[in-house]
């Protein structure tokens, strides 16, 4: 709101301003004309007081867009994943875990909130296998994981943990590499993607363009450099990478 302050007071002076979003309360806030873009084409000019949030969703998009999505009362199934006293103590010695306690049931979603630095990160990384706890246990659909018998990210995955970390760029992708290296990333071990020091590289390519056209990555190129992508398409690619496979 401050931002758009800022703006008001630019245009007053008679500054051209040209803001490039796709919220749309920004758009109806600030803006005096609006000109929707997709696939790289321009497809609609309007004066924003003649418009509303909902035509600009259909255009943005191309169909309707609910605004208000339809919520289902849901059924939880059997617990999936159990943590009980879990403990994080780091290469410092300092405690990022501590006697951490919850369930996750088959078709729930648990949300765990809090400021960045309080042990979200670090408990993630624990339950992804990236880092091994110093105490307590993670319960996988009845593998139990603790000090002493701890599972890396392969073998988690191989239970049937997926993981989107936060961070796409530290713990996501490889830049540096194309969309179709990237895609296997956790999954490179598969016997489909080769075995022992030889890749089947075609076969990692044709599964990237398969979830690239599944899950609308744009462009849909396995062989483009994985930096070369929006962000947003970079997320679309790793949730790909995760959920194409039907984790648990």
């Amino acid at each position: 709101d401050q931002l758009f302050q800022i703006l008001r007071a630019l245009k007053e002076r008679g500054v051209t301003v040209i803001l490039i979003t796709h919220k749309l309360r920004e758009i109806m806030a600030v803006t005096d004309q609006v000109t929707v873009m997709r696939h790289g084409e321009v497809v609609a000019e309007r004066q924003t007081a003649a418009t509303n949030r909902e035509e600009l969703a259909l255009l943005m998009v191309g169909r309707k867009v609910r605004m208000a999505p339809e919520h289902k009362r849901s059924r939880p199934g059997q617990p999936a994943l159990q943590v009980e006293h879990l403990g994080l103590i780091d290469e410092f010695g300092v405690k990022r875990l501590d006697d951490i306690n919850f369930s996750v049931r088959e078709g729930e979603i648990l949300g765990i909130a809090g400021v960045s630095g309080n042990g979200q990160s670090e408990l993630l990384e624990v339950l992804a296998g990236i880092r091994r706890p110093s105490s307590g246990l993670i319960r996988v659909l009845g593998r139990e994981v603790t000090p002493n018998r701890p599972c890396g990210p392969y073998q988690m995955r191989r239970l049937g943990v997926a993981h989107v970390p936060e961070d796409r760029h530290r713990l996501g992708l490889v830049t540096g590499f194309p969309a179709w290296e990237s895609a296997i990333l956790g999954y490179q071990r598969d016997r489909k993607y080769g075995f022992g020091p030889v890749m089947n590289n075609h076969a990692a390519q044709r599964d990237c363009a398969r979830m690239m056209q599944a899950f609308d990555v744009r462009p849909p190129q396995p062989a483009l450099g994985s930096s070369k992508l929006s962000g947003g398409n970079q997320q679309k690619l790793i949730l790909a990478r995760e959920m194409a496979r039907a984790p648990k």
